[in-house]
């Protein structure tokens, strides 16, 4: 037998070493096997745990699915013969609301008191955004196929976050008050329970306002609309508004808690935008601007489960609209008819502002967030909305106004992708009024989205929209700011895009009718055809028509406007008339053309004096003396 150095028997230490390998496998199997004994009885008891938390059927909504671990791992360790084991899950997480989070838990059993379970729910995500990202994905894949690059931009979500930005001083004011909730109970405006409710949540730090709201959110909720619906005091009513923009300011999600049932009212209930919608009608403007900006979070936030009003068809037009759009009619949305009211109320706030450093401003933010959804879109252009934009742009067409700006421009950009929309827009003045603001925008975001209406009016040919667009010198900007580094990619192929398309505009400068629509709209601008003379040469004849009418109101427009570049143009085309007509200074004495223009060589402004002179030149020399009037 062979002998090991020390005269051991190297046959015995193979099998001693053959028997603890077997020992050791045997001890590791019983391990894993307890491991994973105890994994399984760790999900069931998490599953459990899941499924029971009431909390958590407040976020995610009932029935409670818990999906297998997306992530496992698990550690063991074993001390004075007693094992210690720690397990880390990430589960996925799905309530009946649609809603999905994602479950992260830690385990471990070294406690002498019992298995510690550790288990946090965070990420939460609906099935409808998921949703709304992969048809967004696909939607910039075929945007690319088709030449019209919709990149997504303009998020959308940034509004419900910023809503609230300018309010903070003016709410922290107003929370310094002392409200008697004591006497709205007694007189019965308000429970037992809403009084408790207001007292435990008054007053407490931001940590302790949202432990509570994430405990009982809806039943707080319904505390504070109580009041609202029941208390006219002014003071109070602020307060309770302050102290929702407080909570929303703090967590935006928290405007959910709205439309989650509570003992008082069922999910989606639309009498809360009712109450909101009541409180429009208050004189005072910190109740009338606090109100508008939360029911657009309410409104933003309500559960998307109507797909016809988001789909634009509204129940008033579901019996009229195609089959196609019928087919996708699921029942009337319960929130239509206080959304309806509210985008009513918006625009007249546009029309009369009732604030008015403020209720433009307040308004078009809102506006802007709500216009996302294609119902609101058809409530807005139903309201008459399309047809206010164009005044305010040009009112507010300067880059101190940069945010008012990009919000209004924002504004058209989503209506843009309405046919009657654009239609109206092509006879409101909106392209040149977005032409304008693209040659003096300074900011990137001001001119992107400006830029971004164009392309979408000009994409509908049968509009005919390319050659106002041409008139109103858009290829002269496309030119210059093509020429601008940007930090925008985006900005350069959309000029590119505008430039090529814009090619074929040009070609109908020359055409009577644009110039007789321009006319007819009652502001004149120094746009190519005033100045060619091919247009005049061409044309002149038409001038004849319906017993010289256009030139009637050209000679109106001379008289009366209070524009002095039209009055300036107007002189000038009175000019090209005398000109290039035969009889034309006859037919302007005749029409008193001269008086008038003789009245404006004492205008104030100096163009239209300019004008004036050249056009009264013209008319008191003969045809043959006026190729030797230099203008």
């Amino acid at each position: 037998m062979d002998r090991l150095p020390g005269g051991m028997p190297g046959g015995l230490v193979g099998w001693a070493m053959g028997g603890l390998m077997k020992s050791a496998i045997k001890l590791v199997s019983k391990q894993l096997e307890a491991a994973a004994k105890e994994s399984d009885l760790v999900m069931q008891e998490v599953t459990q745990r899941l499924r029971s938390s009431s909390k958590l059927r407040r976020r995610l909504g009932e029935n409670i699915v818990v999906g297998n671990p997306t992530s496992q791992s698990s550690s063991s360790v074993s001390i004075n013969g007693r094992s210690t084991q720690r397990i880390m899950l990430v589960l996925p997480v799905q309530g009946s609301s649609g809603i999905r989070a994602q479950a992260q838990v830690q385990y471990s059993n070294m406690q002498k008191e019992g298995p510690l379970y550790d288990i946090t729910v965070s990420a939460e995500t609906t099935v409808a955004a998921r949703l709304g990202d992969w048809v967004c994905a696909r939607l910039s894949e075929l945007a690319q196929q088709v030449g019209r690059n919709i990149k997504g931009k303009v998020q959308m979500a940034t509004y419900n976050n910023t809503l609230f930005n300018e309010d903070g001083s003016e709410v922290a004011a107003v929370l310094q008050r002392d409200i008697p909730w004591d006497t709205y109970m007694t007189a019965r405006l308000i429970t037992d329970k809403d009084l408790q409710l207001i007292r435990k949540y008054d007053k407490r730090s931001d940590d302790q306002r949202s432990s509570l709201l994430d405990e009982a959110g809806p039943a707080y909720i319904d505390a504070f609309v109580s009041v609202l619906r029941n208390v006219t005091k002014e003071e109070t009513v602020q307060y309770v508004l302050a102290l929702l923009v407080k909570m929303l300011q703090e967590n935006p999600k928290h405007a959910r808690l709205f439309h989650h049932p509570s003992d008082q009212r069922p999910a989606g209930a639309p009498d809360i935008l009712q109450v909101f919608i009541r409180l429009l009608q208050r004189q005072d403007w910190f109740t009338q601007e606090k109100a508008c900006k939360i029911l657009t979070l309410l409104i933003e936030s309500r559960p998307k489960s109507y797909s016809a009003f988001s789909n634009g068809v509204l129940s008033s037009e579901a019996s009229t609209s195609s089959s196609a759009a019928a087919s996708v009619y699921a029942g009337e949305d319960p929130a239509e008819q206080h959304i309806s009211s509210f985008i009513d109320w918006l625009v007249s706030e546009l029309r009369k502002p009732s604030h008015a450093p403020k209720a433009v401003a307040c308004s078009t933010s809102c506006l802007a967030a709500l216009l996302h959804e294609r119902g609101c879109r058809a409530l807005f252009l139903r309201a008459g909305g399309v047809q206010v934009l164009p005044g305010l742009i040009r009112s507010s067409n300067s880059p101190s106004n940069s945010q008012l700006l990009y919000e209004l421009s924002l504004c058209v950009w989503q209506m843009t992708y309405i046919h009657q929309a654009a239609a109206a827009m092509g006879i409101s003045g909106t392209v040149k009024a977005l032409v304008d603001v693209a040659r003096l925008a300074q900011k990137e975001k001001v001119f992107r989205v400006t830029m971004s209406a164009l392309r979408n009016l000009l994409n509908y040919t049968e509009l005919g929209l390319a050659s106002d667009m041409v008139e109103a010198g858009l290829p002269k900007i496309v030119a210059t700011r093509q020429l601008q580094t940007w930090g925008d990619s985006d900005i350069p192929e959309l000029l590119s895009y505008l430039d090529e398309s814009l090619k074929a505009g040009i070609t109908v400068l020359s055409s009577f009718e644009k110039y007789r629509k321009e006319v007819l709209s009652g502001s004149l601008d120094w746009s190519p055809m005033h100045t060619s003379d091919l247009f005049w040469k061409t044309n002149i004849d038409k001038f004849e028509e319906k017993d010289f009418q256009i030139l009637r109101v050209l000679l109106k427009l001379i008289e009366a406007s209070r524009e002095f570049r039209t009055q300036a143009v107007g002189c000038f085309d009175l000019g090209q008339f005398i000109q290039y007509h035969p009889q034309g200074r006859y037919i302007v004495a005749d029409l008193r053309g001269k008086e008038l223009v003789m009245r404006l060589m004492g205008h104030p402004d100096a163009e239209v004096q300019k004008q004036a002179l050249l056009t009264v030149q013209k008319i008191m020399l003969t045809k043959d003396k006026l190729e030797f009037l230099s203008v």
